[in-house]
């Protein structure tokens, strides 16, 4: 049975490195994983965008995982041009993640050349720092893009139609899937709301990561006791569910 993890920093496991030091296996995905032993895939990834999470699932899709666990991230988030030009074929592989502290960067697929960069628009407009991939150039250009042309408003909109049309493809495919975040519950009148925990849903302050009480020591912005806790509140939602946790 393989799990497949998609999401930002608040759904991302991180490696033994500096600044993450004694987190492995601490973070509620990993937990809930390894809770009802399965096989663990994630392509969760701090800073990233919807567009990138739709990308992530995309490649989740394709591995044939049994079942998919997704967040969907703030609306701040944009993508932009890296080295070479990101072509219509390439997929999550030709993002960002080279280097970086996520567990899901550790697969030898991402590239140390990316074609696309996914991150907060916050982090763009500051100077790259050495693990950025993004030029000065390229900060100066998009701080003088979000003070004259940036919409808030239509770019709500446009990551609401992106995680539309992505909960439409997993119905289409069968893959048994839970999401958490801002669900856009007026476009999804027809989906089961127990697969979609967002603002309508009962239990969104239990199993939604951003909802947590906030402590920024981690990169995944809570303590380890709060991942404990979101991780048992995960298992016993999972297993109150019709789909079969012990598959």
């Amino acid at each position: 049975m393989k799990v497949g993890i998609a999401g930002c920093s608040f759904w991302s496991a991180t490696q033994e490195v500096d600044g993450c030091e004694d987190s492995s296996g601490k973070h509620f995905t990993e937990i809930v994983a390894n809770y009802f032993n399965w096989e663990y895939i994630t392509l969760a990834r701090g800073a990233c965008s919807n567009t990138a999470i739709r990308l992530q699932i995309d490649e989740l899709v394709k591995q044939q995982v049994d079942l998919i666990i997704f967040g969907i991230t703030s609306f701040d988030r944009i993508d932009i041009r890296g080295i070479g030009e990101f072509e219509y074929s390439d997929d999550i592989y030709s993002l960002d993640y080279h280097g970086l502290p996520d567990r899901s960067a550790l697969d030898s697929r991402f590239s140390n050349t990316p074609s696309l960069i996914s991150q907060s628009i916050n982090h763009i407009i500051r100077p790259p720092d050495k693990t950025a991939y993004w030029t000065e150039q390229q900060s100066k250009e998009i701080t003088n893009w979000f003070n004259l042309c940036y919409s808030s408003g239509i770019k709500q909109r446009q990551d609401e139609w992106i995680i539309h049309s992505t909960i439409e493809m997993l119905e289409r495919t069968g893959i048994p899937y839970y999401c958490a975040g801002q669900v856009p519950h007026h476009l999804l009148t027809h989906i089961d709301s127990n697969r979609t925990v967002g603002p309508n849903h009962p239990q969104w302050a239990e199993l939604d990561p951003w909802r947590w009480p906030r402590n920024y020591v981690r990169r995944y912005h809570t303590t380890d006791e709060t991942q404990a806790i979101g991780a048992d509140n995960w298992i016993k939602y999972l297993q109150g569910q019709e789909y079969n946790t012990s598959i």
